[in-house]
C-alpha cells in the first residue's frame, strides 16, 4: 500500500524520476500494459426503473397489501365510496 510509504519508497517502486517523470517509452509501455487511466461510465438508469425501485421496500409492500385488502373489503361489502 503506497499511502503509508515515503515518497522515496514509492518513487523507487514505481521506477520513476521525481524531476522528469516517466520517459515516453515507459509511459507507452505502461499504457499498453495497464490501459488508459480512465473510469468506465455507468449506464444511466431509466425513469421507469427508478419509479419501480421505489416499491422495493418492505414497508411500501405492506402498505400496498393493506390498500389491496381495504379495496377488496370495500368491493365485497358493496360500498361504492373509495374515498
Amino acid at each position: 500500500m503506497r499511502w503509508n510509504e515515503s515518497t522515496e519508497e514509492t518513487l523507487k517502486q514505481m521506477e520513476t524520476d521525481p524531476e522528469r517523470g516517466l520517459s515516453e517509452e515507459e509511459a507507452e509501455k505502461r499504457l499498453t500494459a495497464y490501459g488508459p487511466n480512465t473510469l468506465r461510465e455507468k449506464r444511466k438508469t431509466g425513469i421507469a426503473v427508478k419509479f419501480f425501485r421505489q416499491f422495493n421496500d418492505f414497508m411500501i409492500m405492506v402498505l400496498l397489501a393493506a390498500a389491496a385488502v381495504s379495496l377488496s373489503v370495500t368491493l365485497v361489502n358493496g360500498e361504492g365510496d373509495f374515498a
